[in-house]
């Protein structure tokens, strides 16, 4: 894929804010796309005091390359909402400025989404470090299917998603006034309406972790937090029903599973510990049970 005045069939989304040092990698990836239609690549700059727009100026003759500010609002979602919105395709890719896709990605969801409204692939996670090259294939191992939201519905990580924009505007597009979580949240209420949400096992992602413990830590935290919230908008949704068991179950596997914290699988427990006790603060702060 290079630059060119050719119209593009898709447009890739990218929220940024202070990424120069990293979204090289992940325009260095879409730039070496193979057995794709034309696409742009739309950076939504959510207010980055860095320079920015100098990584992005080497990328001029080989992406179809646009950025737009969208400081107007902090956070991701109304960042993408931005990016969207100045979208010229009815094809809709959302990806991350800090990951790094699969050379087959936007092809592979170009295709899925001639018989799909709403398509995502495997996120796999590795080492930040490796994300410099591309990691081997079949390391990490792939999952088969989505993440499930509470255990219960499935749902497309905004690192790697793709959606056609007329169910992207009905839905009215990213809930800005969640922090995090508007994945889940946009691909809930789509199911709501009654679109499927299809896997396609070609599209797949490379997602750096974080870098120790605290950071794990923190970032899990977040994550369970703030997904309290999006569980409050649809606890009403039948969808999300619970039994006494499905709640209490994560709290059981990790005790079960405290061993790992002896081994090298620690930092992935300690993420997990983590995330409940985010679940559990945010059902305090949002006034919600939601173990």
């Amino acid at each position: 894929m290079t630059g060119s005045s050719t119209a593009p069939a898709a447009s890739i989304v990218i929220p940024t804010f202070n990424e120069a040092t990293r979204i090289d990698v992940q325009l260095r990836a879409l730039a070496e796309q193979v057995d794709c239609a034309p696409f742009e690549v739309i950076v939504a700059d959510n207010g980055s005091t860095d320079d920015l727009s100098g990584v992005l100026a080497s990328y001029a003759d080989t992406l179809q390359l646009r950025l737009i500010d969208a400081s107007s609002r902090r956070g991701p979602a109304h960042a993408r909402n931005a990016g969207a919105r100045m979208a010229s395709t009815d094809l809709l890719l959302f990806c991350d400025a800090d990951d790094r896709v699969s050379p087959e990605w936007v092809g592979a969801l170009q295709r899925a989404l001639a018989h799909a409204a709403m398509v995502t692939g495997a996120v796999l996670y590795v080492e930040r470090d490796t994300l410099q090259r591309q990691p081997a294939p079949g390391a990490p191992r792939p999952p088969i299917a989505p993440r499930l939201f509470f255990g219960k519905v499935p749902f497309a990580q905004t690192s790697n998603l793709g959606i056609r924009r007329a169910l992207f505007e009905d839905l009215a597009g990213f809930d800005s006034a969640l922090i995090c979580a508007e994945d889940a949240d946009l691909t809930i209420r789509a199911q709501v309406l009654g679109e499927s949400l299809v896997w396609e096992t070609s599209a797949s992602i490379w997602y750096g972790r974080r870098e120790g413990i605290r950071a794990t830590a923190k970032q899990f935290f977040r994550y369970g937090f703030y997904s309290v919230a999006a569980y409050r908008k649809h606890r009403a949704d039948s969808i999300l029903d619970r039994s006494a068991w499905e709640m209490a179950r994560p709290y059981a596997a990790l005790v079960f599973r405290a061993y790992e914290l002896c081994t090298s699988q620690r930092i992935a427990w300690i993420g997990r510990l983590a995330h409940r006790c985010g679940h559990v603060a945010g059902s305090v702060r949002f006034g919600v049970f939601c173990p």
